[in-house]
Order: C-alpha cells, then structure tokens, then sequence
C-alpha cells in the first residue's frame, strides 16, 4: 500500500527548472587569419507546474506544459513508488532512452524531479507542492 489506508493524493506542484541554450560561433581578427571557434552558453529559469497523483490503483505525473508533445496529453506513470510518513518517491520513463525520478518532503512540500541521461544532460524541477483538487465539473 503507497498511502496510509486508501487514500488517493492528488498533488499541484509550482516548479523552476533551468535550461541552457548553446551557440557555436566563429569569428577572425585579421582577414586571412584562420578562425577561431568559440560556444556561448546562456541559462535561463523557467517556471512550470506539476501535478502528482498518487493512488494505489495507480501513480502518475505531469510535467510541465513545455515537455508534452501534441501526440501525447503529458502524464507519465510513476512505478518503483514508495512511500513513508516523510517522504514520497518514484520513477517514471519521459522518453525511449531518458528516464525520470521524483522525490516529495511530505512534511515540507517541496518536490525535486529530474528528467535526463548522461548522454543528453538533466533537468531538475525543484518547487513546493500542495494538495489539489481535479475540478469535477466545468466552471462555464
């Protein structure tokens, strides 16, 4: 059993994650001199939210809006999780090759995930999360 008796977790999470863009470029100081390469790497953080439902029947997580493809509606289904009276852990596949993992303070909130490889890098969504009810009806 992941949760104490039967109770189903449903879990609203605001994220920053950093993303690093890279440019190659050449450039020369003297017509005729050979050119020189350099990279120019800027990081900007990004915000987004995760949802996290837990269950017994089930566990699964959304990432946010940026890592959902137009083929898929964005939820990825937890398995290896555990849980204890502080702490909530999972794993998750984002990709073929690129794996996934998440980790929840249950006394504190805060959530840290990564998605990634050795291959292509990682991303680290850090946050707080909160408890979050799925609207059961539309509001117009």
């Amino acid at each position: 059993m992941l949760i104490e008796g039967a109770l189903a977790l449903s879990l609203l999470c605001n994220v920053t994650y950093d993303l690093t863009d890279t440019a190659t470029t050449s450039f020369s100081n003297t017509p005729g001199d050979m050119p020189s390469h350099g990279k120019i790497e800027t990081t900007r953080t990004h915000n987004g939210q995760l949802y996290v439902e837990i269950d017994d029947e089930g566990s699964r997580i959304r990432l946010p809006d940026r890592y959902i493809t137009r083929s898929d509606d964005g939820w990825r289904t937890l398995t290896q999780v555990t849980s204890t009276e502080s702490s909530i852990d999972g794993r998750f596949s984002f990709r073929t090759t690129i794996g996934g993992r998440m980790e929840i303070d249950r006394m504190t909130g805060n959530i840290r995930a990564s998605i990634g490889n050795f291959v292509f890098g990682y991303v680290v969504f850090r946050g707080s999360c909160d408890r979050y009810e799925a609207p059961t009806e539309r509001r117009f």
